[in-house]
């Protein structure tokens, strides 16, 4: 049933109905109990796709990301993922509008959220990377709806977080490091963080519990963070903190950093490697050997999911998970193309 019989039904004009169907303008009870009589009767449903390609505006999605040519690539995976999804929705009038931010300059992630803003967006996706930034942009959001995409982020109120369970991830660098390691009865393990965002933390609390639970009092654990941005200085101070360093878990896709200072001095060969997403120069070194294993978070699906979430909610107006659970991917040189 459309609009226009309803109308005819009811015995009123056809926006009458749509004031009744939106809760909107002033309509006598009589007439609203009509139509929804009406609406109930047959089962009426609205056609989202057909009303956004009448109202001629586009429906525009914001994506809010770092540099894309930041962290070897990572960022224009999701971008790429975006822009994929973006293209196969383009005949539904939706459209992608695109910013990116520097996360190491306080500030820029409000800026450049801001100017999309400005832009009349009608939704975002944003990596919240930039903490503080990203709360004081979520209360300028008001009722617009966002997604979070890479990372979850306490007291945002996202109406979808398209992310792998940073905890549950961490927890499965413990074990594969355990392994991957010939199982030692003793040991130092490090977990090292060159970014303070929250899925970061969450991967490290995740890897020390696996050998909290696991093997307690068998192994040290201990969790560093690189803020000076003077890598081999930083990896020196690992090592001379720990002696008797069995391994080394990456959280953010930068492992590769690591086995090249690492490659320099054989005596460190022994000290297994494990990082984070499938950028190319990890690719490389889990092929030559270098690092163990490295956990791949999909970056393009994420993108491409969050833009898919966005349009059903909004457009479509079908429920969607609060929650996305991207799977834990685990790649070694025998799987990594």
């Amino acid at each position: 049933m459309t609009i226009n019989e309803i109308a005819k039904e009811a015995g009123v004009s056809i926006g009458t109905v749509d004031r009744v169907l939106h809760n909107r303008g002033r309509v006598s009870q009589e007439t609203v109990e009509k139509v929804n009589t009406i609406v109930a009767r047959y089962g009426y449903q609205p056609n989202p796709i057909a009303r956004q390609l009448k109202r001629g505006k586009p429906y525009v999605i914001g994506a809010l990301l770092p540099t894309l040519n930041s962290e070897y690539g990572y960022w224009n995976m999701q971008y790429q993922g975006m822009c994929e999804a973006a293209k196969e929705l383009a005949a539904f009038n939706v459209e992608l509008e695109f910013a990116e931010f520097d996360r190491m300059k306080t500030g820029d992630c409000l800026e450049k959220g801001r100017s999309l803003l400005a832009k009349n967006v009608d939704s975002l996706i944003i990596a919240p990377v930039s903490q503080t930034d990203m709360l004081q942009l979520a209360v300028e959001l008001g009722d617009k709806p966002y997604v979070f995409v890479d990372s979850s982020l306490p007291d945002a109120s996202p109406v979808a977080i398209v992310v792998q369970n940073a905890f549950k991830a961490g927890y499965c660098a413990g074990r594969m490091m355990y392994m991957a390691s010939g199982s030692p009865a003793k040991g130092c393990f490090a977990s090292i963080q060159f970014h303070t965002a929250y899925n970061l933390k969450e991967r490290s609390r995740g890897f020390s519990a696996y050998f909290e639970a696991e093997h307690r009092n068998s192994f040290t654990v201990r969790d560093f963070y690189c803020k000076d941005g003077n890598l081999e200085v930083f990896l020196e101070r690992v090592l001379s903190e720990c002696p008797d360093l069995s391994g080394i878990f990456v959280t953010n896709d930068a492992v590769h950093q690591v086995a090249e200072f690492f490659s320099s001095r054989p005596q460190l060969k022994k000290v297994t490697l494990i990082g984070y997403d499938l950028v190319p120069q990890n690719v490389e070194c889990i092929k030559q050997g270098s690092v163990a294993c490295v956990i791949s978070q999909g970056p393009q699906n994420q993108g491409s999911l969050a833009v898919n979430t966005l349009y059903r909610r909004q457009l479509m107006g079908r429920e969607t998970e609060e929650v996305i659970q991207i799977p834990i991917d685990i790649y070694f040189k025998e799987n990594v193309l």
